[in-house]
């Protein structure tokens, strides 16, 4: 090719076309351009809106082609409307600012929101159906920290314009419904979001007199239009849950109540049922309470329903007050009423001659601390340490076995003991104590396991930590009382024939010795009727090869919980029936505990319903763990 023919055909055109594309670029220059018309108020602006009235009336030009971006407008201008012809637009709803805002937003995008004027502006852009705006206020929403000020606003406002994330916001009401019932902003709740709140079975964690007064208080806040609702809502509330005191005096007497023949019949039917006898009975619920220290360092205790294979936060029931759950030796007292726990330290006596304990009330849902002298008990020294406390709810007494820990602390070859103490059924004051086991030994290291099988047998099992120094078992003891003997204290020494063992656990009426559930070691079984030893062959129970940070016991089954050896945390727990002869997991903890032997404990208890009355799938719970 030559040189003339290689510069021709350098310099010749493509003969393929291309397609080139700036829209971006070109869009945003005309919408700026145009935007720059609807601020100067240019003659190109082919349209005037004008918003408010009277003294509040206002109006700005603005170009069909950007309104109709709005289907409000689009509607407007294809309808052929005298709006179009005479290019004047009246809105007349919403306050002008608002107005002005959104009809600014359809030329920039745009849009400051703020939380006191978020009502505003989606009542313009609700009414002139932009819906790229109503987005906008949706995200800002769903970004608003819920509170129990704000919820029923917010209620309100997702409710009426339809926005995203009001399934949240009642989540939140139904989970904090005493709270916000306190509020005066409830008093304004729509008749169906009340009929919802009291004919919803997951709110069984309030108390229904809470819900009568509510009730009573939002009827009273309009009555022309609210008491035709009342019977209605009546008819929801389960008095049986009411005291007889309340329902005597509040109900019996409401005005509302007096007015209604129907409702005057159900409240006085159900007050003669339960001076009859015939009310609710509470059964008592078998339950386990675990507790331990969060990732994040706080203390929490959970409750595990054995039967319904759930957990509910112990925060859900103290209503913010903290239960510490260091060492914790607890038992619920013989009403059932409260819990009874020592956890500063385990130690019975203190130097100043006191003994320091804290009850919590499950009906108050409040704690307290307590003291009882002890300085008239001069065998039980100073520093002695708790092994265990039981009520023995058919004598109305709580029994605490006490121990010291090594008999030569000082040099004086004192003896170490183990007691049991006898207090009256509030631990005001002791009633007796009885002497379970003594030894002079200088190399004795006492550890003690104790429980109460069939809330009849008080079974001590006294073991020596300092194996190597003493010779035979010498220190392997198990001692029982049988409770119904009383007022003879005496505890019965079955020792004989006993096998080595760290814990003690009831099953029916036997009892168990053992070191670790997954070790190889022989089981100990003691018939508490034949006062008989005999070995237990299990390999299904030794069966579990993992790291075992507690365990926990009632009736013919052994819950052991376990840890992660890595994070030394523990959520997971399997459950031994003796009957099917089996593991079995059991549901996860809803957050993992501290499996740190100081700061992890497992308790079993009964506690009555009238306690634990959050429904299976109880919103406060659920937003209880959430926020752990």
């Amino acid at each position: 090719m030559s040189g003339e023919q290689q510069s021709k055909s350098i310099a010749s055109p493509s003969s393929r076309g291309m397609d080139m594309c700036s829209s971006v670029a070109v869009n945003k220059a005309v919408m700026k351009q145009l935007y720059n018309q609807m601020l100067k108020q240019s003659n190109f602006c082919d349209t005037t809106v004008s918003f408010g009235e009277g003294d509040n009336w206002a109006s700005m030009k603005a170009h069909w082609c950007v309104l109709v971006h709005s289907p409000y407008f689009q509607s407007m201008y294809r309808s052929g409307l005298r709006e179009k012809q005479q290019g004047e637009v009246h809105i007349g709803i919403g306050k002008p600012e608002f107005v002005k805002m959104a009809l600014t937003y359809l030329y920039t995008g745009k849009i400051f929101i703020e939380y006191s004027t978020i009502k505003d502006m989606l009542e313009v852009a609700d009414y002139l159906q932009i819906d790229s705006l109503k987005a906008d206020c949706s995200r800002y929403i769903r970004d608003v920290e819920l509170t129990v000020e704000n919820c029923l606003s917010l209620c309100f406002i997702t409710s009426l314009y339809n926005i995203e994330g009001h399934s949240e916001v009642l989540e939140f009401i139904r989970a904090h419904l005493p709270e916000v019932m306190s509020q005066p902003e409830a008093l304004k709740m729509s008749s169906d979001l009340v009929n919802a709140l009291l004919s919803d079975p997951t709110l069984s964690y309030v108390p229904r007199e809470d819900l009568f007064n509510f009730l009573i208080k939002w009827i009273e806040f309009d009555p022309e239009i609210r008491t035709k609702h009342f019977e209605d809502m009546f008819s929801l509330l389960d008095l049986s849950r009411m005291s007889l005191q309340f329902l005597t005096n509040v109900v019996n007497r409401c005005k509302f109540v007096k007015a209604s023949e129907k409702c005057a019949k159900t409240s006085l039917e159900v007050e003669q049922v339960i001076r009859n006898g015939r009310g609710p009975v509470f059964a008592d619920i078998d339950v386990l309470i675990v507790g331990g220290s969060l990732q994040n360092g706080d203390e929490q205790m959970f409750i595990y329903l054995i039967k319904e294979n759930r957990w509910v936060p112990l925060s859900t029931l103290c209503n913010g007050n903290a239960v510490c759950v260091f060492d914790l030796i607890a038992t619920v007292n013989c009403k059932g009423d409260e819990l009874y726990y020592l956890n500063e330290e385990p130690r019975f006596r203190g130097p100043d001659g006191l003994m320091k304990f804290n009850k919590y009330n499950f009906k108050t849902k409040k704690s307290s601390s307590h003291e009882v002298p002890f300085k008239d008990n001069v065998d039980i020294r100073d520093g002695a340490y708790l092994a265990g406390i039981f009520a023995l709810k058919e004598f109305n007494e709580i029994c605490v076995i006490t121990h010291n820990y090594m008999c030569n602390t000082s040099g004086n070859n004192e003896p170490a003991m183990v007691h049991a103490v006898f207090f009256d059924a509030e631990m005001s004051r002791i009633v007796s104590k009885t002497l379970v086991f003594k030894t002079f030994n200088p190399h004795a290291e006492l550890l003690l396991s104790c429980c109460l099988a069939r809330d009849r047998y008080l079974c001590v099992y006294v073991f020596n930590n300092n194996g190597g120094s003493v010779t035979n078992n010498e220190y392997q003891k198990f001692f029982v009382l049988d409770t119904h003997k009383k007022p003879n204290n005496e505890f019965q020494d079955f020792s004989r024939g006993s096998y080595r063992g760290d814990v003690i656990f009831p099953v029916g009426r036997e009892i168990y010795v053992c070191t670790f559930i997954n070790s190889s070691d022989s089981i100990g079984r003691f018939d508490l009727k034949k006062g008989k030893w005999s070995v237990f062959e299990s390999p299904a129970l030794h069966g579990i090869d993992e790291n075992i940070c507690g365990l926990g016991f009632f009736d013919n089954k052994v819950f052991a919980f376990i840890g992660d050896d890595e994070d030394i945390f523990v959520e997971e727990c399997k459950m031994f029936d003796f009957k099917g002869n089996e593991w079995v997991p059991v549901a996860p903890l809803p957050r993992p505990l501290s499996c740190s032997i100081e700061s992890f404990t497992v308790l079993s208890h009964k506690i009555s319903s009238q306690y634990l009355t959050c429904h299976a799938d109880c919103p406060h719970c659920k937003l209880a763990v959430l926020k752990q």
